[in-house]
């Protein structure tokens, strides 16, 4: 009988708003954290969902395990106390988009070298990178025929040539890449002497030296490797040559703050680690990171006694990073030249 009743009548009686709240609960049971995010935005009255302890340790869950964050979660993160429920559905939306476009990422088969630099007081800090070039070792091209990025500006050695296996949704390939190691001073000074600003090879008088510059300009990718547990006053020196380092670099390089943990980090509170370097690095100001196109990553590498466990999966983004900054620019420049043939060329001819 009642599937004669007006649409109209069926609508307003089991409308599913209304929907008994434990009714609400067991369905949400059956579904991801998307898809109850999803679910909350399409039926506004059920974003209370999100609130409940079981919802909210699923964000927590979630989140928790993120290795990475870019200038947009910075700005989430920092912009209040606590992150509302709009705020962490933004996060994870945003997150699950970014991981979705690097899984989808089309294969580089061109065989370019990416010329990656690798700096910062962890490199210079004796034992704590020593997991870091092991792991690159592994890492290392044994049937390289290529050219090797040999004695760019301001290098005294050439780049060790490394190739990572890579798989996409597309397809797989190999990444190319030539990593050089800057050092702030000699081996046998690194120990006793810790300042990134005075007596260094990188800081000349409150500016990049000559050598740290063309190094710094001749690469695609620099990854920049940090301690969590460095004291405030070094992270203050920490900053201005970071500052200095980003405001040399262009729009087409990457830039990555690699954070390196004095304990194992296999398991853990990965994204906590990300958010305090982001805060002594005071990013929220936008004061030490001033690239004009805000390519930049804030990493935290996971460590297993010796093995950096996603060290590869770092490579693999910043690779990403860079090749999608490059083709957004190349996207934009032939945008450019084809509004400019179409408007302004025409009245040029006249």
């Amino acid at each position: 009988m009642s599937s004669n009743l007006p649409f109209s009548i069926i609508e307003s009686k089991y409308e599913i708003s209304t929907l008994p709240t434990g009714t609400v609960v067991d369905i949400s049971k059956y579904l991801g954290l998307l898809d109850k995010i999803s679910l909350c935005s399409a039926i506004p009255g059920w974003k209370w969902l999100l609130l409940t302890p079981r919802v909210q340790k699923e964000f927590q869950r979630r989140i928790t395990e993120w290795t990475w964050a870019d200038k947009r979660l910075c700005e989430t993160v920092f912009k209040s106390q606590k992150p509302s429920v709009d705020d962490l559905c933004d996060m994870v939306r945003y997150q699950h988009l970014q991981s979705e476009s690097f899984s989808k990422r089309c294969p580089q088969t061109d065989g370019t070298i990416l010329r990656c630099l690798v700096l910062g007081p962890a490199v210079d800090r004796p034992g704590i990178m020593s997991g870091f070039y092991g792991n690159l070792v592994n890492l290392v091209d044994v049937q390289d025929e290529r050219q090797v990025f040999s004695n760019p500006p301001g290098s005294i050695s050439n780049g060790i040539p490394i190739r990572i296996a890579s798989k996409t949704e597309s397809g797989s390939y190999d990444i190319l890449m030539d990593v050089l190691t800057l050092h702030a001073r000699v081996k046998s000074r690194r120990a006793i002497e810790t300042s990134r600003i005075h007596d260094s090879f990188i800081i000349n008088e409150g500016n990049l030296s000559e050598k740290a510059y063309s190094m710094v300009k001749s690469s695609d990718i620099v990854l920049y490797f940090v301690t969590t547990q460095t004291d405030q006053a070094d992270w203050s020196e920490i900053r201005f040559e970071l500052s200095r380092i980003s405001q040399t670099l262009s729009s087409d390089q990457t830039l990555y703050i690699i954070g390196v943990c004095d304990e194992d980090t296999e398991s853990g509170n990965y994204f906590s680690k990300v958010v305090e370097i982001a805060r002594n690095l005071n990013v929220a100001d936008c004061d030490t990171l001033k690239q004009s196109n805000d390519c930049w990553r804030i990493w935290v590498l996971k460590r297993r006694g010796f093995d950096c466990i996603n060290l590869a999966e770092i490579f693999q983004w910043a690779s990403y990073d860079c090749t999608s900054t490059r083709d957004s620019i190349t996207q934009n420049s032939s945008m450019f030249s084809f509004l400019y043939d179409l408007i302004i060329s025409p009245f040029k001819r006249h």
